[in-house]
């Protein structure tokens, strides 16, 4: 299957849309490789929530995680210790191809507090990726991607990115 891309110039900057991810390919220091792209245009997170929740409740297949990891450029150890995933159960996972739908739900958590930073921070692919790495004074401290690691703790992560976005001090 061929990547839903889809390129769009505002304020004189070039935005691709890659899949459901909105990133600026064209000015990231980090390059994205097409195979990259490629997997996370066949990741779709902005669909009917019965089909999501269908897609959760089998499990996520393995390669959702390896696609987040490439993305973010962190370990699945790293990913995994956000995602409450222990080394052991991850090498299962890989083994077995798929997650549980608890881990699955956590999964999904992520991907779309990374669409929801690619938006914010337009697409800049290496502002979204210092952006969850690094701790925030609004987050207590901690890292986006670690204070995501509950269902209230993302929502707060998804309230920060949109105060962010519409010029809020936080």
């Amino acid at each position: 299957m061929e990547p839903r891309k889809y390129t769009t110039e505002a304020g004189g900057t070039k935005v691709t849309q890659i899949g459901d991810f909105l990133m600026d390919v064209h000015k990231s220091k980090s390059p994205i490789a097409p195979s990259l792209m490629k997997r996370l245009s066949a990741i779709q997170i902005d669909r009917p929530a019965s089909e999501l929740i269908k897609e959760i409740k089998s499990g996520l297949s393995f390669s959702y995680l390896t696609t987040m990891t490439d993305f973010l450029n962190i370990s699945q150890f790293r990913l995994g210790q956000s995602l409450k995933i222990t080394k052991r159960t991850m090498a299962r996972r890989k083994t077995e191809g798929k997650f549980t739908p608890e881990e699955s739900e956590r999964i999904i958590r992520i991907y779309r507090i990374i669409q929801k930073a690619l938006n914010v921070f337009d697409g800049d692919v290496p502002s979204v990726k210092m952006w969850l790495e690094n701790p925030k004074k609004a987050l207590g401290g901690e890292t986006p991607i670690d204070f995501a690691d509950t269902d209230i703790g993302a929502q707060e992560v998804m309230h920060l990115l949109g105060r962010i976005d519409h010029g809020v001090y936080s």
